[in-house]
């Protein structure tokens, strides 16, 4: 005996000691050249335990075989008994061996022995008190007997139907691959389609004994049982023989409600009986024929015997299952963020270190559809991070990313895109192809900014989109989300973003992404003009995407669609951990003029209307005032975002007819904006009030405007004039861009597009 079967010995008859004509040590039977496992007979004084209807009738002494392995206490010893009239019970396997443990993993290697006569004890109670499996607790499957050499592995993945009747009979859809047949439909005799590869298919409302019969006879008996005659199972299984394929075997799938979750209900068990191809041959040939002669019919008859015959006779091949089906199965994934995609259409741009594996967990995670938009092919360098493998080389990553989608769900829709993102949004088609979502893994501050452009463009149709960025040393993530009702997309995000973070003082993350000069801090991992990338491992690549991927799915299930977010975090794996830090931003107010779409921050109209304020209490409500506006003037996505608005300069002038905004102090504070913000924040243009008028600019106003973008020794070329006016009953913006024209220079050349006055809240 080893050491482990030594010290199980001893914990046993220690036990015994302790509990003397409770628990006995009757025989021990030690390990032998054959059989190396220690054997020994136990009695258990069982007594009166409280039992119920349909319990197991229990003596009141039970003996039970315990097999100790060699490796004791690593791996858990086995319980026999040498009788029957367990048979046929939950948890007692080939009628004599005794099911204590849910798993391997249940077994505790530090309680040994004493920790397996407590579960004795324990399943005794339950089994006298038809507790075995309880409800409200995992229903333990029957237990079926299947032929691994023989029998092909079988996949059920749709639910089965729901009936009333006694029996359902039709035919499973099947669909097969090298390792394996999936069950994808199921339908009834009238609904069977055409062309396919079907299976025999009977489900039961009545429970079959627990373990399931191993030879033919025992089947037919237990099919006689549930109504089902034999002659009229041969029957259909030789007309399904008749319409399949000569060489590949005959399927039955057999359904018993025998099996549940967590939730008690009880559902259908699946066991699937192999017949050979030779029987299914045979089986084709007993149905008569139109012109069969009377030898033929009488023939026919003699093989259906002989069929007959064998088929009680011989031994059943039951097949493996693994289930797949989510009526009896638990999504390892249910309650995670990503779960929130199950289902969903995802647009993934860039097919890269982060897209590629994106795209690999939405399809994990039971996205219904992802379309994949890339121009590039996978090269050797490649595979130090992105998920492609060497026989990938050469080929556009969308094809190779496709191949692997497939390989993990191959009921996924996935859609390709060879080409470049930038070209898709130029083209002004459905950018979003249809998606609930699209997320940018380009990391591409052109598609960003092409981005920001159609943005609006798409108003009616649009959806949300997430960006995700990796800094230089894959440290740190960038992680914006702008939902569908939102004002701006990802370049908008970032930007404020950017603001928010300097404006905190957190320089670590905005040098991360927003350094205050243009030197590049990526490198171009091959000689010449190779496309920069960070530098980071697989495993950096990995963590990064996850981590983006799990934020969006929070945002895209929580955050209302007229918000942005913006985060940043600092794996733990790069050693000095940085805070992640979250950011949601309210919707901008936008106006669009013919050339331009100016974007107002409520913190700017805020501001605003504090002056207006101020002016009413220092002078009159009929007074005219104003100030200047600070943001970022964009021609690339021809946005102009409004960040802040300042007051009139110390020099400015005021009355009913007119305001002159002076230009004291303005000089040193477009300065100091300018580089507190790394030129996110500058001068923009200047606002006032019509108090009492529509806000369309005057010909002092043209005048002015002309006079700003012809000054100074280098003019500027467009300015800004947003003017807060009245119209009946409702106070109203009109915005102005003024953009100066080269060839001419008297101040009506100027090229001015206007807005269309929307409504807000009541401020004059």
């Amino acid at each position: 005996m080893t050491d482990g079967q030594q010290r199980a010995l001893w914990q046993l008859k220690l036990i015994a000691q302790e509990k003397p004509g409770v628990f006995d040590v009757e025989a021990v039977l030690p390990p032998t050249a054959e059989d190396v496992r220690l054997s020994v007979i136990v009695g258990l004084l069982v007594g009166e335990l409280p039992a119920a209807t349909g319990g197991v009738k229990l003596r009141a002494r039970e003996e039970f075989r315990l097999i100790i392995p060699r490796d004791f206490p690593f791996t858990k010893p086995e319980v026999f008994v040498d009788h029957m009239r367990f048979a046929g019970r939950p948890h007692v396997q080939w009628s004599k061996y005794l099911c204590l443990y849910q798993s391997a993993t249940e077994w505790n290697a530090s309680d040994g022995m004493f920790g397996l006569v407590q579960r004795m004890c324990d399943w005794l109670t339950k089994a006298a008190a038809n507790q075995l499996d309880p409800d409200g607790q995992p229903l333990h499957p029957p237990a079926v007997y299947v032929d691994h050499a023989r029998g092909k592995l079988i996949v059920p993945h749709v639910d089965t139907p729901s009936f009333d009747e006694r029996c359902w009979l039709g035919v499973a859809e099947l669909r097969e691959y090298p390792n394996r047949i999936e069950i994808v439909a199921w339908h009834p005799p009238a609904t069977m389609p055409a062309q396919g590869k079907f299976a025999l298919a009977l489900l039961f409302r009545a429970e079959w004994p627990w373990e399931f019969p191993e030879k033919g006879d025992a089947l037919f008996r237990e099919f006689e049982k549930q109504g089902v005659a034999p002659d009229l199972l041969l029957r259909l299984l030789a007309i399904l023989a008749a319409d399949g394929e000569g060489d590949a075997p005959l399927y039955l799938v057999v359904g018993t409600p025998m099996r549940g979750t967590a939730r008690g209900v009880r559902k259908q068990h699946l066991a699937v009986w192999s017949l050979a191809a030779e029987v299914k041959k045979y089986l084709a040939m007993t149905l008569p024929r139109t012109h069969d002669s009377a030898e033929q019919t009488d023939a026919r008859g003699k093989l259906r015997q002989l069929l007959d015959d064998h088929l009680h006779t011989a031994k059943l091949t039951w097949c493996p299952v693994m289930e797949a089906r989510s009526e009896v199965t638990v999504r390892r994934d249910g309650e995670s963020p990503l779960a929130r995609f199950r289902g969903q259409a995802v647009a993934v741009w860039g097919c890269g270190a982060l897209g590629a594996h994106i795209a690999l967990a939405l399809c994990r995670a039971g996205a219904a559809r992802l379309v994949l938009v890339d121009s590039g092919q996978v090269s050797p360098g490649l595979l130090v991070r992105q998920p492609y493998r060497a026989d990938d080389i050469g080929s556009p990553k969308v094809d190779a990313l496709e191949a692997q989608l497939k390989s993990i769900r191959p009921e996924v829709v996935v859609e390709k895109h060879h080409g470049n993102v930038s070209h898709l949004l130029a083209a002004g088609a459905d950018w979003a192809s249809g998606c609930d979502l699209v997320i940018d893994a380009t990391a591409s501050e052109v598609v960003r900014k092409r981005m920001e452009q159609a943005w609006n463009r798409t108003l009616p149709h649009r959806v949300a989109v997430a960006s995700l960025v990796v800094d230089a040393t894959s440290s740190k993530l960038l992680a914006g989300f702008s939902g569908g009702g939102a004002s701006g997309a990802s370049w908008d995000v970032f930007r404020k973003t950017k603001i928010e973070l300097l404006r905190r003082g957190r320089k670590d993350f905005a040098n991360a992404f927003f350094p205050e000069t243009s030197a590049a801090r990526l490198f171009q991992p091959e000689p010449g003009c190779s496309e920069p990338t960070f530098q980071g491992s697989a495993a950096d690549a990995t963590a990064m995407a996850a981590t983006g991927l799990n934020l969006i799915a929070g945002w895209f299930g929580g955050q209302a669609e007229d918000q942005f977010s913006g985060v940043f975090a600092a794996p733990a794996a790069t050693g000095a951990v940085q805070p992640p830090l979250f950011f949601t931003f309210p919707a901008d107010i936008v106006i669009a003029t013919e050339h331009h779409e100016l974007r107002v921050t409520p913190a700017a109209l805020k501001e605003v209307r504090g002056w207006i304020e101020q002016n009413r209490r220092r002078r009159s409500r009929k007074v005219e005032t104003g100030g200047l506006l600070w943001g970022e003037w964009d021609d690339a996505s021809c946005v102009v975002w409004v960040t802040d608005a300042s007051g009139p300069p110390t020099d400015s002038k005021h009355s009913a007819e007119i305001f002159v905004c002076g230009q004291q102090g303005t000089a040193a504070e477009n300065i100091s904006r300018q580089k507190y913000s790394r030129n996110a924040v500058q001068y923009l243009g200047m606002w006032h009030t019509h108090p009492v008028s529509r806000p369309m600019p005057s010909d002092i106003d043209y005048q002015g405007m002309a006079e700003i973008l012809a000054s100074g020794p280098m003019p500027p070329t467009k300015n800004l004039l947003l003017i807060v006016g009245r119209m009946p009953a409702r106070d109203v913006l009109g915005a102005f861009a003024f953009v100066r024209e080269l060839d001419r220079g008297d101040w009506r050349s100027l090229r001015c597009s206007g807005s269309q006055f929307p409504l807000v809240e009541r401020i004059l």
